[in-house]
C-alpha cells in the first residue's frame, strides 16, 4: 500500500486570528478540522521568526499532534478493515416488518426535545438536553459546569468546547449522527450497512455502520415496542469505546429558534 493511499494528509493554515489544522483523507475529503484562538502578536510573530505562542494555543496544537498521530496510524487499520469486506445482517420477515416500522417512526418525527443522559464505558457521566429538526439539524448542550455542545447544521457536526476555546467539526454525512438527522432515514440506503438485530423484553435494536468506513464505528438505534419509540442510541468508535445517550421527557412538534443550529454565531444563550 503506496503513502498516498494509507495516510491522510494534515495540514495548519494561519487565518486572521486564529490557527486551523485540518486532515485531509487520501480521497481530497476534509475528515476532520480543528480551530483555535490565535492573538496578532502570534501571527506577526510567525512573520517575523520570534513566535510566542499562548498556553491556550499550545494546549489546542498539543491536541491536534494526538489527534493527528492517531488518525495516521489508524489509516492502515481501516482500510484493510474495509477492503476485507462486511457480511450484512439479513433480515427476516419479522425484523423486515420491524426495519420499516422503525423507518416510519423516524421519519414522522420532524423536531423533537428532550432531556439526556449519556454515559460512557470509560465511566463517565453527564446530563444535558438535546434538539433536534429534521433534516440533518441538531443541538447537544450539556449540562454545567460542562462547556462542551454539539451541533450540526446540516452539512457538519462541529464540537465545540467553550473551556478552552476549540472547535472541531466532521462531514455529517460520514458520521453516525447523520445517519439519524436524515429526512428520512432508510435502513437499505446503499451507504449504511445494518449489521444487526436484537429484540428481547419489549425492546428492539437496530446495529448500524458506514459502509465506506465500518471500522470507524457504530450506531445502535434502541427502541421501545410498546410504545414504540426511540429512546437510545449507542455509539461505539473505532478504540472500541461505547457511549450510550439515553432519552427522557421527549417532546415533538416544535417550533426552534434557528440560531439554535448555528455553530458559528450562537445566540448568547446557547453558549
Amino acid at each position: 500500500m503506496g503513502l498516498t493511499k494509507a495516510f491522510p494528509m494534515i495540514s495548519l493554515v494561519l487565518h486572521h486570528r486564529h490557527a486551523r489544522l485540518q486532515i485531509i483523507r487520501p480521497s481530497g475529503i476534509p475528515c476532520l478540522g480543528l480551530d483555535a484562538p490565535l492573538p496578532v502578536k502570534s501571527i506577526l510573530g510567525c512573520c517575523t521568526g520570534n513566535v510566542e505562542f499562548p498556553a491556550l494555543t499550545l494546549l489546542f496544537f498539543r491536541r491536534c499532534i494526538l489527534v493527528a498521530s492517531f488518525l495516521v496510524f489508524m489509516c492502515p487499520a481501516l482500510a484493510a478493515a474495509s477492503s476485507s469486506g462486511l457480511v450484512p445482517y439479513r433480515p427476516n420477515a419479522e425484523e423486515t416488518a420491524l426495519l420499516k416500522r422503525a423507518e416510519e417512526t423516524l421519519g414522522t418525527v420532524r423536531t423533537m426535545q428532550a432531556r439526556f443522559l449519556q454515559i460512557s464505558s470509560d465511566g463517565s457521566s453527564s446530563e444535558g438536553t438535546v434538539s433536534i429538526q429534521r433534516p440533518g439539524k441538531m443541538n447537544l448542550t450539556y449540562d454545567p459546569p460542562s462547556k462542551i455542545k454539539v451541533v450540526a447544521d446540516g452539512t457538519w457536526l462541529v464540537f465545540i468546547d467553550n473551556a478552552v476555546g476549540q472547535v472541531s467539526n466532521l462531514p455529517l454525512g460520514s458520521t453516525p449522527a447523520g445517519i439519524l438527522l436524515r429526512k428520512n432515514p432508510r435502513f437499505s440506503d446503499p451507504d449504511i450497512v445494518l449489521t444487526d438485530i436484537r429484540r428481547a423484553a419489549g425492546v428492539a435494536e437496530i446495529e448500524l455502520v458506514m459502509a465506506d468506513d465500518p471500522a470507524a464505528g457504530s450506531l445502535m438505534l434502541v427502541f421501545t415496542e410498546h410504545p414504540f419509540e426511540l429512546r437510545q442510541w449507542r455509539v461505539r468508535d473505532a478504540r472500541d469505546l461505547e457511549t450510550a445517550v439515553s432519552l427522557f421527557s421527549v417532546r415533538t412538534g416544535l417550533s426552534f429558534d434557528q440560531g439554535l443550529f448555528s455553530w458559528s454565531n450562537l445566540p448568547a444563550r446557547y453558549r
